[in-house]
This record gives structure tokens, C-alpha cells and sequence, in this order.
């Protein structure tokens, strides 16, 4: 993403809110980048109109080290995941995510065969 990117969105929230750092928008957000938003950086990007697809998960989605690592590395759009949803905005991701069956495992090592 651009620093254009980071900075309207946190324009938006900034406007929305009267307060807002990207570390409240993106969960890991460090060195001008990161991915994983935050409720408030979800919120955020909703109400900018940006086009995204939730998914829901059949079984709790654990958070390891590995899956954070990855999909970090992986994605080059925003997404927001908690215990029982996964919410992409980006149109790649979305379909690489449903060709993988919707099953996060698969998908996971997708990703590892392909960085």
C-alpha cells in the first residue's frame, strides 16, 4: 500500500473520530506499512466505500505465528480476520481465497508454496 493510502484513510478516521493513529487503524502496522485492520481501521475503510467480501469461518480460525506471518507477507490489501470471520479487500485475494476452496489451511499453504 501507499503512503497516499495510509494517509487518507487515516484522514477518514481522524475526521470520523477526532482522533486516530495508523497503530489504531492497522494491528500491525510498523516501517510505513501493514495490513491487518483493526475494528476502528475496518469501520474506516466501510465507510470510505472501499469494495471487500466476508467470509465466515465453519470452525474458530486460530491465530499462530505462522498464519500472521503469512498473511502479512501474502496480501497486498487490507484484511480483517477475528475467531470467526475473515473480511478481504482485495479482489486477488478474494479469489485466491475462494479457489482454495474457502478452507483456511489450504489457502495457508498456498501461501507458503508462493512467497
Amino acid at each position: 500500500m501507499t503512503t497516499d493510502f495510509y494517509d487518507a484513510v487515516l484522514k477518514h478516521a481522524r475526521a470520523e473520530h477526532g482522533w486516530a493513529t495508523l497503530r489504531h487503524l492497522f494491528k500491525n502496522y510498523r516501517n510505513g506499512q501493514g495490513l491487518n485492520l483493526t475494528k476502528l481501521g475496518l469501520a474506516c475503510l466501510k465507510d470510505m466505500d472501499f469494495e471487500y467480501e466476508m467470509f465466515k469461518a465453519d470452525k474458530e480460525i486460530k491465530f499462530t505465528g505462522r498464519f500472521r506471518v503469512l498473511l502479512d507477507r501474502y496480501n497486498k490489501y487490507p484484511y480483517y480476520i477475528d475467531r470467526q470471520h475473515l473480511i478481504l479487500f482485495g479482489t486477488e485475494d478474494r479469489i485466491m481465497f475462494k479457489l482454495y476452496g474457502k478452507d483456511l489451511d489450504v489457502w495457508m499453504e498456498h501461501m507458503e508454496n508462493n512467497l
